[in-house]
């Protein structure tokens, strides 16, 4: 006997191709529309949707493939939300985390720095309207008294309220990030 005729060979592949597609396209047919598939069992089930032993064949290889297959992937996708996905979206939020509390910190410390530039800047106003006051005093006193002292008190609040407002934003990045870790 000769060779099969290489027409004769996609032909008859194609056939089997069209079989298992037809097969699976009727097994998902009778799951959408809900008939009792899984109360029967699979064996009259199977001959409910092929006729042929060799059509049950088929489909248990088809619906082997794809149980290996579908396996495979989701094995391959837990692989890579463990060990590729997860530690670069950590170290990307760490670095933000990172770069975030730096920021926090330096603007602490510009705050802190404008705070005592500012008192140093106001006792020095203030010791100039005591040295002016010896002289002017019914002048200055009211202006010591309600614009440079409340400024002073007006600028130790916000500072107060600053520095619990940063720990309270530094609390809730360390909070967010435990959650993240998780």
């Amino acid at each position: 006997m000769g060779k099969p005729n290489l027409k004769d060979q996609i032909k008859q592949l194609y056939l089997v191709l069209l079989e298992e597609i037809k097969i699976f396209i009727l097994t998902i047919k009778l799951v959408i529309s809900k008939k009792n598939v899984w109360i029967i069992s699979y064996y009259h089930f199977l001959k409910k949707v092929v006729v042929s032993k060799k059509q049950i064949l088929n489909l248990s290889r088809l619906l082997l493939r794809f149980t290996l297959l579908s396996i495979f992937i989701l094995f391959v996708l837990d692989l890579i939300s463990k060990y590729i996905t997860a530690p670069i979206l950590t170290g990307i939020f760490n670095f933000i985390f990172k770069i975030l509390i730096s920021l926090v910190n330096l603007l602490y410390k510009a705050i802190y720095w404008i705070y005592i530039i500012f008192a140093i800047f106001l006792h020095f106003m203030n010791y100039l309207l005591v040295l002016l006051e010896l002289t002017l005093q019914p002048i200055f006193e009211w202006i010591e008294i309600f614009f440079f002292n409340s400024l002073i008190y007006f600028l130790k609040l916000i500072f107060l309220l600053y520095s619990n407002f940063e720990k309270g934003i530094l609390i809730f990045l360390m909070w967010l990030k435990s959650r993240i870790k998780k």
